[in-house]
């Protein structure tokens, strides 16, 4: 009898035990019929859904904002512009809230493009270059009315439906394309800008998710930016580290003014591909994961890299100044890295931290009650250390976690983003995630301190680094006849990299014509790098073809 309870007895343990073990699912953050499961990434494991939304404090923020509207607060709503190249937006299938009047400029605006098509069609197609052809395609385009993969998924991000969406209560009132290539490089500043819009509507924050490539494009932008009336400019950072970070001297000096955004994967330290540098001003959550609107269907899709962390702050921005109008750009860095979210970034000495969506809109609301309409008393507010001081409240949600175990989740992540350098808090925050199986976004809520030194954050900033050093090693050797021993060796660790093929990338295109010539090349990229074709070809195919594309280059 008493083996047998003892049996029993180690049964229930161990079932304990499984019951302790076993992941626990969290609550749903968007209500309880938006039940969204996980998603699993290859380089940070499960991770709930919207990630990066959840990050930011878009839920919280959400609910803070429907309370003002139910209370009567009267929003200004920020006009949004979206650069794009040359793509237009999707209207038919865009979620995203756009004013009338742009919806129907868009239709005019395909209807005369269709009519220029076809007038010119013949004679362009008698025209074999690529401008022309380039111009010929875009038209097309339009003329299905499929509009633009990119511009509808960053549309979304900024001002969609929940959970998709930031912004609620900006609107997109313009697009800015860039459609003429010709014009590049000319001084003719805005002759290749094209602006589709309402312009009696105001234009308070343009998105620049794509690209500027040419520093003349980035000056006419901006002046754009002070024709429609001071627009605040957020551009990406770029995702081709460790190239410096655009609009930016040699020795670091900031060119250009705009706001500009890296990207920060689910553990809060920079995805491996952000461009990064002394200033950037914020980062926001994308990485490869970040959950939109595809363009053509309406359905979830997966988008990424910095365009994906760009929305997410013009969105933010958006809604703080239609709670307090009319900020400046200082102005709005200033709010952006007062409330910004510490994490491995800051540890590592490398950047202002994480966008910080609900903190930005309790300051904003209590910059408002607190100026009670002096528009000169919230310029004063906002470099007031006191607008940003919610300790007090934060401590009161720490407690009501401690008090209410159940709905802990929701009291832990309002006194986290409340008072996000309360390091406390954000390991009890941090537990919950990581007992129910989300790892790499424990680490984001996490002590910023201690996660830094997580193996998944170690070895995306060791790889960084490398990069780095890829940039400034010697490609030849003294004599500057042979490659040099450092190039060889970082050759060896691309060819044996597990992962990341952006190191061989930076590697080869190093390999000059010039260089080569000078080092007498034989002509065979392989021999001179003493590498076996037929082994390279079988067991590291993306090597291979490297070599062979920037032999042709080399040869042309």
């Amino acid at each position: 009898m008493k083996s047998l309870q003892a049996g029993i007895g180690l049964l229930l343990l161990l079932i304990c035990l499984k019951v302790a073990a076993s992941p626990v699912t969290l609550p749903s953050l968007w209500g309880a019929q938006q039940q969204y499961g996980s998603l699993r990434s290859k380089g940070f494991g499960l991770l709930t859904v919207f990630w990066p939304q959840e990050a930011v404090g878009t839920p919280e923020g959400h609910r803070h904002l429907a309370a003002m509207a139910q209370a009567g607060f009267k929003f200004y709503g920020a006009g949004l512009a979206i650069f794009e190249e040359s793509v237009s937006l999707d209207a038919a299938f865009l979620q995203a809230r756009i004013a009338p009047e742009l919806i129907a400029a868009l239709e005019d605006d395909v209807a005369g493009h269709d009519t220029m098509l076809q007038k010119h069609k013949d004679e362009w197609h008698t025209e074999e270059t690529e401008e022309y052809e380039e111009i010929i395609n875009d038209w097309q385009a339009r003329q299905l009315g499929v509009g633009g993969k990119h511009v509808t998924a960053v549309a979304n991000l900024m001002s969609g439906k929940p959970p998709v969406g930031i912004s609620r209560t900006g609107t997109i009132v313009a697009e800015v394309e860039r459609i003429y290539d010709e014009y590049e490089g000319e001084e003719e500043d805005l002759s290749y800008m094209y602006l589709t819009s309402n312009t009696s509507l105001p234009i308070d924050i343009i998105n620049m998710s794509t690209y500027f490539m040419i520093f003349e494009a980035t000056q006419a932008m901006s002046k754009y930016a002070d024709d429609v009336g001071g627009a605040i400019q957020v551009m990406y950072a770029g995702n081709d580290f460790p190239t410096p970070l655009y609009g930016h001297g040699d020795d670091g000096t900031q060119l250009l003014s705009f706001i500009t955004v890296g990207s920060c994967a689910p553990t809060g330290y920079f995805s491996y591909f952000t461009r990064a540098g002394k200033h950037l001003t914020i980062s926001a959550p994308s990485d490869a994961d970040i959950q939109t609107i595809a363009a053509g269907t309406g359905e979830l899709t997966s988008f990424g890299g910095t365009s994906g962390a760009v929305p997410l702050v013009s969105g933010a921005l958006a809604d703080v100044l239609s709670i307090i109008p009319n900020l400046n750009l200082d102005e709005a860095i200033h709010i952006l890295q007062t409330t910004a979210i510490p994490t491995a970034i800051n540890a590592r000495d490398e950047g202002s931290g994480v966008l910080n969506y609900y903190k930005l809109l309790r300051v904003a609301e209590k910059i408002h009650h607190a100026a009670t309409g002096d528009q000169q008393k919230i310029k004063r507010l906002i470099y007031d250390d006191s607008m940003y001081d919610f300790r007090a409240e934060a401590q009161q949600y720490q407690q009501a976690a401690q008090a209410d175990p159940a709905n802990a989740l929701f009291a832990l992540r309002l006194a986290f983003f409340l008072d996000p350098h309360d390091n406390d808090t954000r390991s009890q925050l941090a537990a919950i995630y990581r007992q129910a199986g989300y790892v790499s976004q424990a680490l984001f809520y996490d002590n910023p301190t201690t996660a830094s030194d997580d193996p998944r954050i170690a070895n995306i900033a060791n790889y960084r680094q490398l990069l780095q050093r890829v940039t400034q090693i010697p490609v030849f050797d003294d004599s500057g006849t042979d490659f040099s021993a450092a190039f060889r060796h970082y050759l060896k660790l691309a060819i044996n990299h597990p992962q990341r093929p952006e190191m061989l990338e930076m590697l080869v295109s190093r390999l000059t014509h010039a260089e080569l010539l000078a080092a007498q090349f034989s002509g065979d990229l392989m021999q001179d790098l003493q590498l076996d074709p037929a082994a390279l070809a079988k067991e590291k195919p993306y090597l291979f073809a490297a070599l062979k594309r920037q032999q042709r280059r080399l040869l042309d």
